[in-house]
């Protein structure tokens, strides 16, 4: 754990995306990684946007396999 501290923290390294199946690593997910790995972190978005963000990403996740699968929302 502290090689991943600090290969991040003084070598700016982050983890591959590769690392995350093709059918999960959706645009939207792949931007607000990209986001949350700033170096500076004004630029990183606030804890509430990313919550935010990721419910929406879920809930698009979510009606996209409803709607594949022929389910319907009440």
């Amino acid at each position: 754990m502290v090689v991943i501290a600090v290969k991040v923290a003084l070598a700016q390294e982050r983890p591959p995306l590769k690392a995350i199946p093709p059918d999960r690593r959706t645009p939207k997910l792949v931007r607000l990684l990209t986001q949350c790995w700033e170096n500076d972190p004004a630029r990183r978005p606030a804890a509430a946007e990313l919550v935010k963000e990721l419910m929406l990403a879920q809930e698009q996740k979510v009606s996209d396999y409803d709607q594949y699968h022929g389910f319907e929302l009440d």
